[in-house]
């Protein structure tokens, strides 16, 4: 009876905490923070309130070898943070990743009901078309204010950098697709009209990717696609969906950043998506495998490339060199091993006849995001990494192959919640109320530039 009773509180309570942190990218919660900061501190939260519940609530069950190889996954990494010249950057690098883990077995188990898969799609979905209202709000008032100069940072917002949309969109695309299928199959006008707002927001945000010329956007919804219309060629839907989108959207792109600054005689500044060069990646690529080559077996600890200033980024942008100069080789080797391990799994399961569409979507959704994570720092910027954890938990739910009931593995996450709760609970009510004076410290006082890793001032550590 007990639960009966706490269990709708529970999904109401859940319901409300991804909303809030969905709302990171769409509402200026803080004025005196970023939106890199905004939405770090909004992730952080959402971690902790997922560590406090499971303590609580049972969790999605992996099988044997997949829990061990999580369970030794973390070990390595708690040894590299204890090694690392500053351990306690490195734990905290280490406890979010951890209540990522949790987030994604969390919703693995509370989205075997369906009503809690379409919770997550449509959120995801609203976040997409509402961040379309925004832009067009925000040319509209370009146009007609007399300013006539169109920019990205002028017309893009919910990001530090107007680029990392693109992070969001191949997560949200794909999902925007399966979302105007969805909805168009239903009879009636209210479902026909979601099906239009959700292909008309895919319709913009095709617009958007290409004023924005994110190549690795790209590269990733072109693997995913191609893959999955030569091996599943059955969900072709989806991609005549996405096809037709990207031809509208092309036409949407230029009308609104060609035929019409050309008619107001206005100055457009976007990038080409053709454009060649790696835009300073070698750079740090080749800082990542110098720092992994000198320490091999536990790396130089989590979070510690940005413990060396370059004139580049915090972060490798590339996140099998970022874990093999961070949390050395055996780690980066049992997360490959474990990534390709389910890639595979759901390569299985989409062959069967169970699959739907929305098994397809969410396949277009994190093979992108891995493919893009080859060239960009998904697994770095908290608001796409916790989306990424998320469509995990919904793929956990969906795809076969989770193991039985186990009391070992209760116990073990249920520890698992403790760091998560001590070090990000200290980040969230010690640290976060004094962080825009230590950002305008580290800024002003130790010179450091804009370069976002955990915080949008990357560099650590915080009292040089």
């Amino acid at each position: 009876m007990d639960m009966v009773v706490k269990r709708p509180l529970l999904n109401v309570l859940l319901y409300c905490a991804l909303a809030i942190f969905a709302s990171s990218m769409l509402i200026v919660w803080y004025d005196d923070v970023g939106w890199h900061d905004q939405q770090r501190i909004f992730q952080i939260a959402l971690l902790w309130v997922v560590a406090l519940v499971a303590w609580k609530v049972p969790l999605r069950n992996l099988n044997l070898c997949a829990f061990s190889g999580v369970s030794l996954l973390f070990l390595l990494g708690a040894m590299s943070s204890l090694c690392a010249k500053h351990p306690a950057w490195a734990f905290i690098e280490w406890a979010r990743y951890l209540g990522l883990f949790l987030l994604a077995l969390l919703v693995g188990q509370l989205a075997r009901e369906f009503r809690w898969q379409q919770y997550v799609v449509h959120l995801v979905g609203a976040c997409a078309v509402l961040s379309v209202f925004q832009f067009l709000v925000s040319y509209l008032t370009v146009v007609f204010s007399g300013m006539h100069f169109f920019t990205a940072e002028m017309l893009f917002g919910g990001f530090s950098n107007p680029r990392f949309l693109a992070q969001f969109q191949v997560l949200a695309m794909p999902a925007l697709a399966w979302l105007t299928l969805y909805h168009f199959r239903f009879c009636g006008r209210l479902n026909s009209g979601f099906a239009v707002l959700f292909f008309c927001g895919l319709v913009v945000q095709w617009c958007l990717a290409l004023s924005l010329a994110g190549r690795g956007l790209w590269l990733g919804l072109m693997v995913s696609s191609l893959l999955l219309v030569v091996v599943f060629p059955r969900f072709w839907r989806l991609l005549v969906v996405q096809v037709v989108a990207a031809l509208a959207g092309a036409l949407s792109f230029y009308l609104l950043f060609r035929v019409v600054p050309d008619w107001l005689g206005a100055e457009v500044l976007v990038q080409d998506s053709l454009r060649m060069g790696l835009s300073n990646r070698d750079v740090i690529w080749r800082l990542a495998w110098d720092m992994a080559t000198a320490n091999p077996w536990l790396g130089v600890g989590p979070m510690h490339f940005s413990a060396i200033v370059n004139s580049v980024a915090a972060h490798p942008h590339q996140v099998v060199l970022q874990w093999l100069s961070e949390w050395g080789v055996g780690a980066t080797l049992i997360a490959l091993l474990l990534g390709g391990v389910g890639v595979w799994h759901a390569l299985s399961f989409l062959r069967q006849q169970d699959a739907q569409d929305m098994d397809a979507s969410l396949w277009l959704s994190i093979l992108g995001a891995l493919v893009l994570a080859q060239v960009d720092g998904i697994f770095v910027m908290p608001y796409v990494e916790t989306w990424l954890a998320i469509f995990l938990g919904l793929a956990l739910a969906r795809w076969p192959g989770c193991g039985p009931d186990s009391n070992f593995q209760v116990v073990s996450l249920r520890l698992m919640t403790l760091p998560v709760l001590v070090i990000l609970g200290y980040v969230l009510f010690f640290d976060v109320p004094h962080l825009q004076e230590n950002t305008y410290q580290q800024l002003t006082e130790n010179g450091k530039m804009w370069a976002p890793r955990f915080w949008g001032v990357g560099w650590i550590p915080w009292n040089d």
